[in-house]
């Protein structure tokens, strides 16, 4: 995976659920503010349909992260250990969508989540740090060896919980979107329009080779959590990384409005043939997403 947004090619990542930046809107796409010609709407509803809400894929993470817990929890306990699960950290929360890193169909919006993200990822070290972690963890000698290797053991049982993050077909029906609109970037249209973004971009004293690129500089320039929220909140390169974010995303915004607008109109005639020829595969995603929530109250995770 080239970078922290999920991607069709990202399956490994999707499948761990280590996904960084946290959506600002519900679909985790395009902000509403910027999405709203009729043809928007109904590319949104397609990227919301497959991959859920922001709240519909963090909750996704959070059931994955809760039943990964209990399984290492129950193995320890036969083996005749204490163990507490961690709090959940988030790995930054739910990342946006961006189809295949294509650039005409990237999230536009006010920022990209990424200051929300490592500031829920801090927020979960905090929580860490004050439920006092595992006591038994830290035992020496022939205690702590013990302990490390049923934890050894025990983390195999944890991550068979890992793999089914996402309902099935997820992936499937991401790729088909993507073929679709890999079409569309051949178009001459989308060729014009997107070199226009990018020299828009360079206008504003921004100079990448794509969309991807842009956002990847955005996140390198955040430094790593490693501590509390309260003491995120008061660095200084944490505070300089979100202004920047800012003016990047309303920069991109400005220069990418009408390569989005083409894309997602483009892209309609593929998007008939996956509702109408693969409707029942792309229904089987809904339920599964149903499913997943019904999972995740019935865990106390609502």
């Amino acid at each position: 995976m080239r970078h922290t947004l999920i991607t069709t090619t990202a399956a490994a990542a999707v499948a761990l659920g280590l996904l960084a930046g946290c959506a600002t809107n519900q679909a985790g796409q395009t902000d509403g503010t910027f999405a709203t010609s009729p043809a928007a709407a109904r590319y949104e509803q397609l990227v919301t349909d497959i991959w859920g809400t922001s709240a519909d894929r963090q909750l996704a993470d959070r059931l994955a992260h809760h039943r990964m817990q209990q399984a290492i929890a129950t193995c320890m306990r036969d083996a005749g250990h204490d163990y507490q699960p961690p709090a959940y950290q988030g790995i930054g929360g739910a990342a946006p969508i961006a189809i295949g890193d294509i650039d005409g169909v990237a999230p536009l919006g006010h920022d990209w989540g990424i200051a929300a993200g490592k500031i829920q990822s801090a927020t979960g070290v905090q929580q860490t740090r004050l439920a006092g972690g595992n006591p038994a963890g830290l035992a020496t000698g022939e205690a702590g060896k013990a302990y490390t290797a049923a934890m050894d053991k025990c983390q195999n049982a944890g991550d068979t919980f890992i793999a089914n993050t996402y309902p099935t077909g997820v992936v499937d029906q991401s790729t088909s979107l993507e073929n679709g609109l890999r079409e569309v970037t051949g178009t001459e249209q989308y060729q014009q329009l997107d070199a226009e973004y990018l020299d828009c971009l360079g206008q504003t004293g921004i100079y990448v080779k794509s969309w991807a690129e842009l956002h990847q500089q955005t996140v390198a320039r955040f430094p790593a959590v490693s501590t509390g929220v309260d003491e995120l909140r008061r660095l200084q390169p944490f505070l300089a990384a979100s202004e920047a974010e800012k003016v990047a995303a309303a920069a991109d915004a400005q220069c990418r409005s009408d390569l989005y607008a083409y894309t997602v109109t483009a892209i309609g005639p593929h998007i008939d043939r996956m509702r109408g020829e693969g409707g029942k595969a792309l229904a089987e995603v809904v339920n599964g997403w149903n499913t997943l929530r019904t999972e995740a109250t019935a865990a106390g995770l609502n």
